[in-house]
């Protein structure tokens, strides 16, 4: 059994990770900037702001794994980068595994190639939280902390709060520099969350990016 703590743990994706983690018996810790609306019961709930230095301390002291689910929305959308970038840092010396929620435009279709974001026409709206998320996984790989054990987790272009909810119990991981694969049905927030949690229990992907769709 594992603490697990997941930073927006009741979004979309961080509900459907505290969920599986919890109910494969893990301790699990979310964090939020609001109370839960459903809370799960064994979960314990704490609320912040992870603008806050002192709450991302605590967010991460006790923890074996830190998922981060956020998006960089809101108050979070001009310091995202450098946030995720000091919960890395306190993973790194708390010996816990940072995990990372990412987006889609951050795979590299091919090895050594160009990532998406940078090879292909996005929406202008769409580019602040792209290149957010692209500024964390760069820094993942140029710069992360000495003896981080890491891992960041694309899902694909389709996936987001209209897809299902409950999942297939089964997905297709895809190694990064490797074509996305596009799969019908959508992927689930709970397949999404096995993913994570199996990734968390049984290590495969450390120190770099994979991509995730249905199975």
């Amino acid at each position: 059994m594992a603490q697990i703590t997941v930073l927006g743990g009741t979004g979309y994706s961080g509900e459907a990770i505290v969920r599986e983690a919890n109910a494969r018996g893990h301790q699990v810790t979310s964090w939020s900037r609001g109370p839960a609306s459903s809370p799960i019961a064994g979960v314990r709930y704490e609320t912040g702001s992870l603008l806050d230095p002192d709450v991302r301390v605590r967010a991460v002291d006790g923890a074996d794994a830190v998922v981060g689910a956020l998006s960089p929305r809101g108050e979070l959308e001009a310091d995202f980068a450098s946030v995720y970038g000091d919960i890395a840092r306190l993973a790194a010396a708390a010996s816990s595994t940072w995990a990372v929620v990412g987006g889609y435009s951050s795979r590299r279709t091919v090895p050594g190639g160009p990532r998406i974001a940078e090879s292909f026409e996005v929406p202008e709206e769409w580019r602040p939280e792209i290149d957010a998320m692209v500024d964390v996984i760069d820094a993942l790989e140029r710069t992360a902390p000495a003896g981080l054990d890491w891992f960041y987790l694309s899902p694909p272009l389709e996936f987001g709060g209209d897809d299902p909810v409950e999942g297939s119990g089964t997905y297709h991981l895809v190694a990064d520099g490797e074509a996305p694969v596009h799969a019908s049905p959508r992927l689930s927030a709970a397949d999404l969350a096995r993913a994570i949690v199996d990734e968390i229990e049984s290590p495969q992907h450390r120190g770099g990016l994979f991509g995730i769709s249905a199975g």
